[in-house]
């Protein structure tokens, strides 16, 4: 049923068929327009259900920052050992030097009594060649105690060296490890080749030796290591 009110505030009650028709109000007898009926309320499909996003892929837990190698320890180890080393040939070296040094009177009188009978020798020989010898015959005192000085102090300032790179690579310091390594390093290797100068040696199996840590230190920290240092 429709219901409709009339001007006159009368209400009607009239067939859905009558739907947009008129009528006649039968209180005043006015002509009423019917409205239309209502469209049919369709029914509203319940909303598709949205299927849940999978969960994602567990992410595996990144590295600790700053976590030093194993590596790097080991080195730093390494660095103490040769630097204590180091510290005692430094130390008998200089203590050798001293030693020259207070026994050098004694010793230069008897160098240069061995230089001149070599050089009377070479005068009656008229042998300008064993003259030239005699000249070289014993290097003075006071070279072979600087020399013992000069590789005591050499080796005191690559052990010292040593331990503070040692000591920066523990802290993983780029300046006290990466920094100073790398100094050790290059600095290892010219004092090699001094000591390889100052006393005439060959290139044996020591001179190896001695060259093989500091290239080793170099190649490892600008490689391996470089990004293991993210302290200053």
């Amino acid at each position: 049923m429709i219901q409709v009110t009339c001007a006159c505030g009368a209400t009607m009650q009239v067939q859905d068929e009558n739907a947009g028709k008129q009528c006649k109000c039968p209180k005043c007898g006015a002509i009423c327009q019917i409205p239309a009926a209502p469209a049919p309320v369709e029914a509203v499909a319940p909303p598709a259900e949205i299927p849940a996003a999978p969960a994602p892929a567990p992410v595996a837990a990144a590295p600790a920052a700053g976590k030093r190698p194993g590596g790097l320890t080991a080195l730093a180890v390494l660095n103490f050992v040769f630097g204590g080393f180091g510290i005692i040939w430094g130390m008998i070296a200089i203590a050798a030097g001293g030693f020259v040094s207070t026994a050098g009177s004694s010793a230069n009188r008897l160098a240069e009594a061995a230089r001149e009978l070599a050089r009377e020798s070479a005068r009656r020989s008229g042998d300008a060649d064993a003259l030239e010898a005699a000249n070289q015959i014993a290097p003075t005192v006071e070279s072979v105690s600087a020399m013992f000085y000069v590789l005591g102090i050499f080796a005191l300032l690559t052990a010292a060296l040593l331990i503070v790179a040692g000591v920066g690579y523990l802290k993983q310091s780029k300046k006290s490890g990466y920094l100073f390594g790398n100094i050790y390093g290059v600095a290892a290797i010219i004092v090699v080749f001094l000591q390889i100068a100052m006393l005439g040696a060959g290139f044996g199996i020591g001179v190896i030796l001695g060259l093989a840590y500091p290239i080793v230190t170099l190649a490892l920290l600008n490689t391996v290591f470089k990004e293991s240092f993210p302290n200053p």
